[in-house]
């Protein structure tokens, strides 16, 4: 028996939105996901929301663009938002984003395959990226220590690290005099509530230099931001803009194509009725201190002028 066609057809039965189904049946709006193609073959990154009622497809439609991104040779990260995923806390973010990364033709999450076949030249390129382009050093020591390791245990570390594990500074430190008999003495010390996004960076700059088109990242349910209270739904949508703005991803600024993922969030369509009209968000954000208004508003605004899901067409009998 086909156990391809074994998957297709229970994944139906079931009802439940899966990526074989996805892969396979996406002839439904077809304007739609030309308009997805064009854009997942664009650069610099940057970010698309799209709304729709309960039971329309939204979930079915990240599947059929997970297909469509790997066939284009794109690593391709899938998320859904919880309460144990809340998009405030960019750290946790990153580590579900690492664990639920798909590279092409790759039926398992992960890119250790990458770490682990990068040219000497592509490592020391990586290395110099993170040592000049990244808010802190702390990658550049991470990945010089990873590069001119052979212990299986201290790779392990190094690579649970970069997948959202982190170890701690004084870890590092120690794991980096074992190797090289120097003392580390870090430009700024990372941690994970104000340096996470270098993180992202480094993962979008790893896929180019191994030969990837690009990095798409997709966040299904993110209606879940509504359900924060109001400081924490303020951090959630300081972190979409992030995703959504790539002229200002960048820890840099003179490195203006550090991040060319491409992020696509789905949500209900009456989010904007319910949270930003219903929770007052704008009249708070305008007394808020202590955030970053302007990348609130901007997320506002997107989410604001989200389009909806077209309805899927009737069949005739």
């Amino acid at each position: 028996m086909d156990f391809e066609a074994r998957k297709v057809i229970e994944a139906l039965r079931s009802g439940i939105p899966s990526r074989t189904i996805g892969g396979y049946f996406g002839a439904a709006r077809a304007e739609l996901l030309a308009e997805l193609s064009e854009w997942l073959d664009t650069k610099p990154g940057g970010g698309k929301l799209l709304t729709g009622n309960y039971g329309e497809g939204k979930t079915h439609l990240l599947n059929t663009v997970f297909s469509m991104a790997q066939n284009k040779n794109m690593a391709v990260s899938i998320v859904s938002l919880s309460r144990e995923t809340p998009f405030n806390n960019l750290s946790l973010i990153y580590k579900k984003v690492a664990q639920n990364t798909y590279l092409p033709r790759r039926e398992q999450p992960g890119f250790d395959y990458l770490l682990d076949n990068l040219t000497s030249i592509n490592m020391t390129e990586l290395q110099l990226y993170a040592a000049k382009s990244l808010q802190t050093d702390r990658l550049y020591y991470l990945l010089r220590a990873l590069g001119n390791s052979d212990n299986p245990d201290t790779r392990f570390t190094l690579h649970a690290d970069l997948q959202g594990d982190f170890i701690t500074n004084m870890q590092l430190k120690k794991i980096y005099r074992e190797i090289f008999a120097e003392k580390v003495v870090f430009s700024a010390n990372f941690t994970k509530t104000k340096h996470v996004w270098d993180y992202f960076l480094f993962l979008s700059r790893l896929f180019t230099l191994s030969g990837l088109h690009g990095w798409v990242v997709l966040f299904d349910e993110a209606e879940h931001i509504g359900r924060l209270g109001r400081k924490s739904r303020f951090g959630a949508y300081t972190n979409m803009a992030k995703f959504l703005r790539p002229e200002t991803n960048n820890a840099n600024a003179n490195n203006t194509n550090a991040n060319n993922a491409l992020a696509l969030f789905t949500m209900t369509n009456n989010y904007v009725t319910q949270v930003i009209d219903g929770k007052d968000e704008h009249r708070y954000l305008a007394e808020a201190e202590g955030f970053d208004r302007d990348a609130i508003g901007d997320s506002l605004a997107r989410i604001e002028s989200a389009p909806e899901l077209p309805r899927l067409p009737a069949t005739s009998s």
